[in-house]
């Protein structure tokens, strides 16, 4: 689509590798949903939350927000990789300092 000059958005995006499969196809829009990130995480304790860091059922609770540490991370490789063809736009923005 992207090739005919139509726009396109993927939306609901959950983890980085999504992203980074959108942004390889040449989506215009990568738009990650922060806040129904963050509540999936609060009603599914126990769970792996990052690869690379610890499991919340180890003891250790980040104060880190899943959500934003995404966003972070997704930005990120866009802005490396893909800044001329592919934008981040985060949706459900929650609270304040969510936007900030």
């Amino acid at each position: 689509l992207e090739a005919k000059g139509i726009t396109t958005q993927v939306y609901l995006v959950f983890s980085l590798i999504q992203a980074v499969a959108a942004a390889q196809a040449g989506v215009s829009v990568i738009q990650p949903n922060v806040g129904r990130l963050r509540e999936c995480f609060l009603k599914f304790p126990n769970v792996i939350r990052d690869p690379h860091g610890p499991r919340q059922d180890a003891g250790f609770i980040t104060s880190e927000d899943p959500g934003i540490v995404l966003l972070q991370h997704i930005f990120t490789y866009v802005k490396k990789y893909h800044h001329d063809t592919t934008k981040v736009m985060a949706s459900g923005i929650r609270t304040k300092d969510d936007a900030l």
